[in-house]
């Protein structure tokens, strides 16, 4: 894990200024981090690793993923503060709905746009708004 940490480039940290351009500006950020660094060209080979190594998958999981996770966590959470997203969500769920389909994509080498992440934003974001909205 040593070596992982030496590649490591976190997100940046969120302005929680806007409601969707905060997340969409993570997910530029982690879609360059997959695609563009080394440890992006090194994720394929972990996840296919994970399941020989249970071992290997938690440490990631706890020493990598769940840190960058957290720049998600504290815009939504902003986004709860100001009311414009439900006070009842399952943040971690919401990271995976936001950041699946970018994993998904660059692990099988699909092209994604800005568009594409706008539109993943959307998607979620529209499920995330109160109902008294």
């Amino acid at each position: 894990m040593d070596p992982l940490e030496c590649l490591r480039e976190p997100l940046p940290p969120p302005t929680c200024r806007s409601l969707p351009e905060d997340p969409v500006s993570l997910l530029r950020a982690l879609r360059y981090l997959l695609t563009a660094t080394r440890i992006g060209q090194l994720v394929p080979h972990l996840a296919a690793e994970a399941r020989l190594h249970p071992e290997l998958s938690q440490t990631y999981w706890n020493d990598y993923l769940a840190r960058d996770s957290s720049a998600f966590a504290v815009v939504l959470r902003c986004g709860v503060a100001q009311t414009l997203i439900r006070p009842d969500l399952d943040v971690e769920l919401v990271i995976d709905l936001l950041t699946g389909p970018l994993f998904k994509r660059c692990l099988w080498q699909l092209e994604t746009s800005g568009q594409d992440l706008a539109a993943i934003v959307d998607t979620v974001f529209t499920g995330l708004v109160p109902s008294s909205q």
